[in-house]
């Protein structure tokens, strides 16, 4: 496998956090595909830096998971119109769903350190690289 320069790395990088937020935006609107949106959503997206995108995939993640939490207090509260459920079961059942949800957070919040901790090590590269074209 050929090694990637400092350059490539970062538009790699870019490229996928792109098609993330891109996914990301679709499961927001339902997966929804509209090439236009699509097209022009990766035309703005190509002109922000690392940690904007970054910052744009936290704000998705944010909206991913107020709308899951609105969901299931809605599917929880059309389970308590139909069921004359105790409150011990509905407690515990809350409490597994928060602890999920703390899990999911801390692996996300692991997942961007990684990615801000590659981004620096491209950038350091970068440097390195650049200082050795000033050498020539």
């Amino acid at each position: 496998m050929k090694k990637l320069s400092s350059k490539e790395q970062i538009e790699k990088a870019k490229g996928e956090l792109t098609n993330l937020y891109i996914s990301m935006k679709k499961k927001i609107n339902n997966n929804v595909d509209n090439e236009d949106i699509i097209f022009n959503t990766k035309q703005m997206l190509s002109k922000l830096t690392i940690l904007d995108l970054i910052e744009y995939i936290k704000s998705s993640i944010d909206i991913i998971i107020d709308m899951k939490i609105k969901e299931d207090k809605e599917e929880i509260k059309l389970k308590n119109n139909n069921y004359d459920e105790d409150y011990e079961s509905l407690l515990r059942r809350e409490e597994a769903w928060i602890r999920k949800h703390i899990g999911i957070e801390n692996q996300l919040r692991i997942d961007y350190n990684n990615l801000f901790d590659k981004y620096k090590e491209c950038e350091k590269d970068n440097i390195i690289l650049m200082n050795q074209i000033v050498k020539f």
